[in-house]
């Protein structure tokens, strides 16, 4: 006989005698469920339930919440499958050109969900958003001036370090691209720095002066911060930008310097890099340099020198990061 019971209520095939007064051992099956059930937690019977993708974060830490019936009529996919004892279990969420994946370890034995690995990054947009916020009226006129008022709306304060390992571990260096677990490939492209950033992309090539080689730019530069050089922070930067006068020469000069710091790339102390200060000399051609090559450049090379020190206890990520992030979402 078969009992019809609610929804969360024990249901399935049951040895019963003629007078149904007595009832057998039963081998029960649990009623799928539309309430939220704990991943890798046993449910009566000893049989291991699954979430459905809903209200949490996956492991990369990027919310798999909203993934509902509307999101899968626009293109969202989810993928879940019970697995064996022992056996690792991918759950993907793909939406739009990207896929945000983690993958577990599960079995009956009630175990925590495998985490996903984690990496270390110096760069954060933080600091950049907190100068953004405290910007004059006029320093914000002068840097639109500058062609980066695009910009002025970035809100991303940090990449998750899990999400952050994956995109590093499925970027192919050589090719620049984002290889996807379908074979899908997303290409990143000079011009998708302004789409993503809102960084101008000229024709003047950024270029890294040699080390110790002395420049009358970064010496000034270094003279604003006494106290702390070489050890000057993003911080250290947004703080004196934001006593100069909106058009003076050291505000543009530091607004790309602290730019480039937080969104490009720093020393993996996370200081700033001089070498890069002398394509700031002629502020009239700020808006000539070529940032599109110049990120992808970096983004290429931070790659393959962290792949060869991820697994040292002090290896940080110090190349354009939330910039491949951004992309990827």
């Amino acid at each position: 006989m078969v009992i019809n019971a609610r929804q969360g209520d024990v249901v399935g095939p049951k040895q019963v005698d003629q007078s149904r007064e007595t009832l057998e051992k039963d081998t029960r099956t649990i009623k799928p469920s539309r309430k939220k059930t704990t991943v890798g937690k046993k449910a009566a019977g000893g049989i291991i339930i699954r979430e459905p993708v809903g209200n949490d974060k996956g492991a990369t830490g990027t919310s798999t919440k909203d993934i509902s019936k509307d999101a899968v009529e626009q293109g969202a996919k989810t993928k879940a499958d019970v697995p064996d004892k022992g056996k690792k279990v991918t759950d993907v969420a793909e939406i739009g050109r990207g896929k945000v994946s983690s993958t577990r370890e599960q079995n009956t034995d009630d175990a925590e969900p495998h985490a996903y690995p984690t990496m270390k990054t110096r760069n954060a947009g933080y600091a950049l958003i907190r100068v953004f916020k405290r910007l004059s009226m006029e320093q914000r006129k002068i840097v639109e001036s500058m062609g980066f008022g695009g910009l002025l709306d970035f809100n991303v304060a940090e990449t998750p370090s899990t999400l952050g390992y994956w995109l590093l571990e499925n970027f192919d260096p050589m090719a620049c691209v984002i290889k996807l677990r379908d074979g899908r490939e997303l290409r990143v492209e000079a011009d998708d720095v302004t789409h993503v950033l809102g960084i101008p992309n000229g024709r003047t090539v950024i270029k890294r002066k040699a080390k110790n080689l002395p420049h009358p730019v970064v010496t000034e530069f270094k003279s604003f911060f006494t106290n702390h050089s070489p050890n000057i922070t993003a911080h250290l930067v947004g703080d004196e930008l934001l006593t100069r006068d909106a058009d003076s020469i050291w505000f543009k000069r530091m607004f790309l310097i602290l730019i480039t710091t937080c969104l490009v790339e720093c020393c993996g102390n996370g200081y700033v890099i001089s070498r890069i200060i002398p394509n700031f000399e002629d502020l009239d051609r700020a808006k000539e340099l070529s940032w599109g090559p110049y990120i992808k450049k970096c983004l290429a090379e931070e790659v393959i020198d962290w792949r060869q020190k991820k697994n040292k206890p002090k290896a940080f990520f110090t190349g354009p990061l939330m910039f491949l992030m951004v992309f990827y979402m």
